[in-house]
């Protein structure tokens, strides 16, 4: 991982919403993913909180960088 990279913060940047999980937010990390990979890559911050994502697609040389006590869940049925 190059620590020159792009760095891009979940919320700050993209305006992901920690609102336990209530809503699938895969739009924002997916936004959030491609920016990134076509900038030539980088690091995305997720940032302490939880949230919920289903069907992520990841790119090369995308770097997610997950804060200490981090819930993620998935889609529900």
């Amino acid at each position: 991982m190059n620590t020159d990279s792009l760095v891009k913060n979940l919320k700050l940047d993209y305006g992901l919403v920690d609102d336990n999980a209530k809503a699938v937010q895969s739009s924002v990390i997916q936004k959030a993913i491609n920016e990134i990979s076509a900038a030539g890559g980088g690091r995305l911050i997720l940032p302490k909180g939880t949230y919920r994502f289903a069907r992520i697609h990841f790119k090369l040389n995308v770097h997610l960088l997950i804060e200490y006590s981090q819930i993620v869940k998935g889609r529900l049925k």
